[in-house]
């Protein structure tokens, strides 16, 4: 739907300050929708408060990026980038560490980073520094790609149960592609598609825990052909 000009002046006059979730919320449009108009109208927010510098030092270690997208009103770029600014990273929680312990070794890599939220290779690598092995074997893993329609968001990922894994969004989605591999391919195709795209956080799929895009890359549109 085409912008009015009551709406562009809206958005010039309240983006610096508030951000694209409070105009997108204000103009009953989509973030997608904001977050376009404001980079064809060269807008950026504001510098970062005192205020919002210590929200981030309060909880991005606890909650993660994702959330404090969500209460600050920022892109997930801005807030990554000022937490590395302040020396702030996410890590594992106690909680997600013990589900590991738990559940690798019985259900896999594949099925913890599903749960947990988080990538193959993040599920693989920290099961490597806990000396923790899987002894479920698994004859091939399956790359899918997916788009979540009320979101206009896509995402990328690995599953060993692509209708399992569909439950776990809480969205309805469109599968777009799946792709049956060898876990090690599987791995490295996820590694080349994820890293071909800018990552968001909504915090409205997977309890919060699901990174989207919102336009494929070229490496992506290759591998949905």
């Amino acid at each position: 739907m085409k912008w009015t000009k009551e709406e562009e002046q809206f958005l010039i006059d309240n983006y610096s300050e508030h951000g694209w979730q409070y105009c997108a919320e204000q103009l009953n449009r989509t973030l997608r929708s904001v977050q376009t108009k404001a980079s064809r109208l060269n807008l950026a927010r504001a510098g970062w408060s005192k205020e919002e510098d210590q929200f981030l030092i309060e909880n991005y270690s606890e909650y993660g990026p994702a959330y404090c997208v969500e209460q600050l009103g920022r892109t997930y770029e801005a807030v990554k980038k000022k937490a590395e600014r302040l020396n702030l990273k996410t890590g594992w929680t106690e909680e997600k560490e013990q589900f590991l312990i738990d559940n690798y070794a019985e259900h896999g890599p594949v099925y913890c980073a599903e749960q947990l939220g988080k990538t193959y290779v993040a599920v693989a690598k920290k099961a490597q520094k806990l000396n923790l092995k899987a002894n479920t074997r698994y004859d091939s893993n399956i790359v899918y790609a997916v788009y979540f329609p009320d979101f206009f968001l896509y995402k990328v990922g690995i599953t060993n149960c692509i209708e399992r894994r569909i439950k776990t969004f809480g969205q309805p989605c469109v599968i777009l592609k799946t792709q049956e591999c060898e876990p090690t391919e599987a791995a490295e195709l996820e590694r080349k598609l994820l890293k071909s795209v800018t990552l968001i956080n909504t915090g409205a799929l997977n309890n919060g825990n699901t990174e989207t895009f919102m336009q494929p890359s070229k490496e992506i549109e290759l591998f949905l052909k």
